[in-house]
């Protein structure tokens, strides 16, 4: 991916850092731990800056002298024009605005980067113009979940378009997650050059909102907040957006074909999703979708087995098996029974980089293996390993 910025669909279960000590003031801005770690985390999310000569480097300690206000709105597009990625020959029509509870989500965001940073939002209507604006688009046989067409000025001019496909708007916390996602690019955050969760930025896709590195990066661009602000009224903020998210989560409908859905692992091929597995744990099933298209393969593994999946039941049997090839995918979608003492075995040529589970795949992966085994238990999806270490793909 390039600084056009797309987001493809992915779904995770909480993994929020404390937000104690994330107060703005000067009296309490010491109180953030900023590890190693997380310096070196945010430098890299902020280098297109550094080299731009916009920033000095880190500065995670800068005041803004004022409030600085960025204005947004949602568009209010017709169904059939059309939006491009910039610098990608790529278009997306079933342009829609943005729902109520989107518009919800996307303050509860922007209130939460308000008392935290320098920085405030407004919202303008009608066609005034705004730094920041929100639209969908509609593209549902299409992995990605969103994108950011971007100006050189960071939190200015910028369109942030999500997928309307139905898994996102039945799943407001994977909405989220890619939305969060998609506005740190707009306020001029990198993506991060390694795989560490520690930054909502990273390709590992595990933290579903901003993590430490990321205020380190947003501070070092926009400031603090140079108004005395206490912990309290951060707090606040935090309490408010958990009753928010209970209330979101009572109002879904319990039962719906993607409500119980949890993505569990992500099969790529050079930072380009090909598949990934999801599991319903109340209704005990696994989903695995495989997108079609072009992968971005090496010629290596053209017409060989780049990825297998493979489902066994309690007795062993093998009740499900999915080649994925180096070219010529074919998309499919597939429900399977899944339950406890079922196994998951998956085999990618190129695991290391290409199979990334998510925070809720307990042990996380086997490293440096190419076959990864897991099964189903009462408290979730647990990494398997043989006393043998035997590779059975």
């Amino acid at each position: 991916m390039d600084r056009t910025n797309v987001m493809n669909i992915m779904e995770e279960p909480d993994n929020r850092i404390s937000d104690v000590g994330l107060a703005t003031s000067t009296e309490q801005k010491q109180a953030i731990a900023q590890s190693v770690l997380d310096e070196e985390l945010a430098t890299q999310l902020i280098h297109t800056a550094i080299a731009a000569q916009l920033i000095s480097g880190l500065q995670p300690n800068k005041l803004a002298d004022k409030e600085s206000e960025v204005t947004f709105r949602y568009l209010t597009p017709r169904y059939h024009d059309v939006v491009q990625q910039i610098k990608k020959p790529i278009f997306h029509t079933g342009l829609t605005t943005f729902s109520l509870l989107q518009r919800e989500i996307t303050q509860s965001i922007l209130d939460e980067i308000a008392e935290k940073t320098g920085l405030e939002f407004r919202l303008v209507e009608g066609d005034e113009p705004a730094d920041l604006v929100f639209g969908n688009f509609h593209a549902p046989t299409n992995s990605l979940g969103g994108f950011v067409n971007l100006t050189t000025v960071p939190s200015k001019d910028s369109e942030i378009w999500m997928n309307a496909k139905p898994e996102l708007l039945r799943a407001p916390e994977m909405f989220k997650y890619i939305l969060v996602h998609e506005m740190g690019h707009a306020l001029g955050l990198n993506h991060s050059l390694s795989l560490n969760p520690g930054t909502v930025m990273s390709y590992n896709r595990s933290p579903r909102g901003l993590q430490v590195a990321d205020f380190l990066a947003l501070w070092s661009l926009h400031g603090r907040d140079s108004n005395p602000q206490s912990e309290e009224r951060i707090r606040a903020g935090e309490q408010a957006r958990a009753k928010m998210w209970v209330r979101i989560r009572e109002e879904i409908m319990p039962g719906g074909y993607w409500d119980n859905y949890w993505a569990k692992l992500f099969l790529s091929a050079r930072f380009t999703d090909i598949a990934y597995v999801a599991i319903d744990e109340i209704h005990s099933m696994l989903y695995v979708d495989v997108y079609g298209g072009a992968t971005g393969i090496h010629d290596y593994f053209k017409d060989k087995t780049y990825a297998e999946i493979r489902i066994r039941n309690n007795a062993g049997k093998v009740i499900f098996e999915k080649e994925i090839k180096g070219t010529e995918m074919v998309s499919s979608r597939e429900d399977i029974p899944f339950t406890e003492g079922y196994q998951l075995e998956i085999y990618h040529a190129e695991a290391e980089t290409g199979l990334m589970p998510t925070s809720g795949v307990l042990d996380g992966l086997v490293p440096n293996a190419k076959t990864n085994r897991f099964i189903m238990t009462k408290t979730g999806l647990k990494r398997l390993i043989p006393a043998h270490q035997m590779t059975l793909l």
